[in-house]
């Protein structure tokens, strides 16, 4: 396997960073299964809407009345982060992983 160091039933694997590598906050996923039966998980923080405009009362040259503009947008935004495609295996092999992390998280919170 080229300059790969092995022995026998080993082999090392390097990990490298993709130049455009960055880490981001999720605190939601929404997910679905592509027609090549390949599962699409996308990551998402979630906030405040952030208003296109703000219209201001005044009165008595003092500001007053804060109002969104017409064309602001009311509620939360989800805003997706980045989406990931995988195959069953990987899936399988990330929900695993996650119930490890979930497992050893219940164990924690048991102990204290």
């Amino acid at each position: 396997m080229g300059n790969n160091k092995s022995e026998g039933d080993k082999i090392e694997v390097f990990y490298q960073k993709n130049p455009n590598y960055r880490s981001v906050f999720a605190d939601g996923a929404q997910g679905a299964i592509t027609p090549r039966n390949m599962l699409s998980l996308s990551f998402y923080s979630t906030r405040n809407a952030i208003p296109k405009s703000l219209t201001y009362d005044i009165i008595n040259n003092q500001v007053v009345n804060e109002k969104l503009g017409k064309d602001s947008k009311q509620g939360f935004i989800r805003e997706i982060e980045f989406t990931t495609y995988m195959d069953k295996q990987t899936a399988k092999e990330l929900y695993e992983l996650l119930g490890k992390f979930l497992k050893n998280d219940d164990t924690d919170n048991n102990e204290k």
